[in-house]
C-alpha cells in the first residue's frame, strides 16, 4: 500500500522536465535565457536548446561545461539524467512561435 501511494506521489517523468525547464533562466543566466528555451530531452539523455541565433547558440556552446553542471544539480533533485547538451538555432522558429514559455 505504501508503496502504490509513493507512486503516485511521484512526479511523472514529464512534470520534472519541465520543472527542469522552469529553471533554465537561473542555469543559463538572465540574458542568455532571453534568447534560448529548453525544447526536449531526448532519450540518450540530451538536452535540446532552442536558440535565437547562431551566436547564442555558440556563446551557450562556450559555457556547456558550467551550464551542465548546473542542470545536473537540477536534474538530481529531480532524479532526471542529463548527460549532454545540443544547442540549435534552426529549431528556434518552430519554439519560440509556441504559446508555452518555460
Amino acid at each position: 500500500k505504501d508503496l502504490k501511494l509513493k507512486k503516485k506521489l511521484q512526479p511523472k517523468k514529464q512534470s520534472k522536465v519541465v520543472t527542469l525547464f522552469l529553471a533554465w533562466r537561473e542555469i543559463a543566466g538572465n540574458k542568455l535565457a532571453e534568447f534560448s528555451k529548453p525544447v526536449g530531452l531526448s532519450k540518450d539523455k540530451t538536452l535540446i536548446v532552442a536558440c535565437k541565433n547562431s551566436m547564442i547558440s555558440q556563446e551557450l556552446y562556450l559555457q556547456k561545461s558550467r551550464i551542465l553542471k548546473s542542470i545536473q544539480f537540477y536534474a538530481n533533485n529531480l532524479q532526471l539524467k542529463v548527460e549532454d547538451i545540443c544547442f540549435s538555432h534552426k529549431i528556434w522558429e518552430k519554439y519560440s512561435k509556441r504559446e508555452t514559455q518555460w
